[in-house]
């Protein structure tokens, strides 16, 4: 992540990540991307090699839109990509 940019754990396995986008969607669909793709890069535990998968939820702020808003809106797009088969995003 950017130096802007924030992330905090959400809660239990959940993470929210607050983008700082120029371009919107485009800008939240390529940090998606890079997430997934550096997520999925094996672990070495003990010798052996572990491997995670990430779902992404993306939400675009718009006026009106309050923090809760944009995080109910990110949590669902991300629950739809975990049931769409997982690494991969979802825009909401």
């Amino acid at each position: 992540m950017r130096a802007e940019d924030t992330v905090a754990r959400f809660g239990g396995d959940e993470f929210a990540a607050l983008v700082h986008c120029a371009d919107g969607s485009t800008d939240a669909r390529s940090a998606a991307e890079r997430i997934i793709e550096l997520v999925q890069r094996p672990i070495a535990i003990d010798q052996e090699h572990a491997g995670v998968t990430a779902s992404v939820g993306i939400a675009v702020h718009s006026p009106g839109m309050t923090a809760d808003d944009l995080l109910r809106e990110a949590d669902a797009a991300m629950y739809t990509a975990k049931t769409s088969g997982k690494s991969r995003f979802v825009e909401a």
